[in-house]
């Protein structure tokens, strides 16, 4: 499974031959059929990708959660869900407004999408959610992946002229597993990251 989002210019489409003669050959029939094909692939890999990190977005990460289900099912290999959430993201975007809160979440997806192996994936579910499947991964193994995640973020940051803008994160977890929707298996990843922002400020 390709992992890496790669951002497609499609506001001017490829313009596609319509003047190919009896007279010309084979070959550059089949050439014409193989860029046709590389333009549908660009189109898809464009309709899968996150409008601003470089990473999926919700729609592809939904396909890929139902296709994930479905090798539980019959394989049984497992896959465990990581949601992620920044905290205190709302105060820095209102502060400093949506041109860094925009930057600090290409940031983010940069870094997990860095930080993963080439089968998982990574998505932006939505202003400053983001999840990550692991795949082949049991909960202890993506415990110990996710707090790794955590670590790796503490380095997303924008140096300002007075001082600089750091992100914190919080994470769920959940099992990916049939027999249920992918809205349930979102929904527990989300009690458990609820869970954990609850933990954090009580610590404080």
């Amino acid at each position: 499974m390709e992992n890496a989002v790669r951002k497609i210019d499609v506001s001017e489409p490829t313009r596609f031959r319509a003047d190919i003669g009896k007279d010309e050959s084979r070959e550059a029939l089949m050439a014409e059929i193989i860029r046709l094909r590389a333009y549908v692939k660009e189109l898809e890999l464009a309709a899968d990708a996150d409008a601003l990190a470089p990473v999926y977005n919700r729609r592809a990460f939904l396909r890929e959660l139902v296709k994930a289900q479905s090798v539980f099912q019959r394989y049984e290999i497992p896959t465990s869900l990581v949601l992620f959430d920044l905290d205190g993201f709302k105060s820095i975007n209102d502060r400093y407004g949506p041109v860094m809160g925009d930057e600090l979440l290409i940031q983010v997806g940069q870094v997990l999408q860095t930080n993963i192996r080439d089968c998982d994936l990574v998505a932006r579910l939505g202003s400053d959610d983001f999840a990550v499947l692991l795949f082949k991964c049991e909960m202890e193994q993506a415990r110990e992946k996710a707090k790794e995640l955590v670590k790796a973020l503490e380095t997303v940051g924008i140096d300002m002229p007075s001082n600089s803008l750091f992100v914190e994160a919080s994470f769920g977890l959940a099992r990916v597993a049939s027999g249920m929707t992918p809205e349930r298996i979102m929904s527990n990843a989300g009690e458990k990251l609820a869970q954990n922002k609850r933990s954090k400020k009580r610590a404080e």
